[in-house]
């Protein structure tokens, strides 16, 4: 059985990219650059936390509310 993915995915164009201020494996400044320029100022969005490339762990519920807000946001919108 297939996953409907439109159920689960939120109804919006943007991206959110949650980055770590200190990451020395992926830096910040040039990811945002990068990301800017692929997908447009107004399809992307960035959230900078206090860390390093450890981020996933060390801010793990910090990610998951900037998530759950940013998709509940992107639902209103439509």
């Amino acid at each position: 059985k297939s996953t409907d993915v439109q159920a689960i995915k939120p109804h919006s164009d943007q991206v959110l990219i949650i980055l770590g201020k200190s990451d020395q494996v992926i830096p910040c400044e040039e990811l945002q650059e990068d990301a800017t320029e692929s997908l447009g100022t107004e399809n992307v969005k960035f959230k900078i936390l206090d860390a390093g490339h450890e981020l996933p762990i060390t801010k793990s519920g910090e990610i998951i509310r900037y998530m759950v807000d940013f998709w509940n946001l992107a639902q209103k919108v439509c």
